[in-house]
């Protein structure tokens, strides 16, 4: 990540992460506190070949000092083949979540 600046507070918050001169975009559309869970849309233009992209990041307490992480998307309109589009998603997931790790020392 080269860079990622925040417009707003709370649900509508608008997060623009810049990568490799690329920028993304992500609106916050809900908060569940108590469920420890986030959904997020990806705002046009797109980078991926999906439109109307949501996506929502779920944690689950497993036991002290441990946690589960779910991150999961859907869209409603594939411009590719679905399971080209799943690879490549699963694949920023898992480089984001071991990046997560690292930084945490886990």
């Amino acid at each position: 990540m080269d860079s990622c600046t925040l417009e707003g507070d709370g649900v509508g918050a608008v997060r623009a992460v810049k990568r490799g001169g690329a920028v993304t975009s992500e609106r916050l559309e809900a908060i569940d506190s108590a469920a420890h869970r986030i959904t997020y849309g990806l705002l046009p233009p797109y980078r991926l070949a999906a439109k109307n992209v949501r996506a929502t990041i779920a944690l689950t307490p497993l036991g002290q000092n441990t946690t589960e992480l779910q991150w999961w998307s859907e869209a409603s309109e594939l411009d590719a083949p679905q399971q080209e589009i799943a690879t490549y998603i699963g694949s920023f997931y898992r480089a984001s979540v071991g990046n997560l790790r690292r930084r945490l020392g886990s």
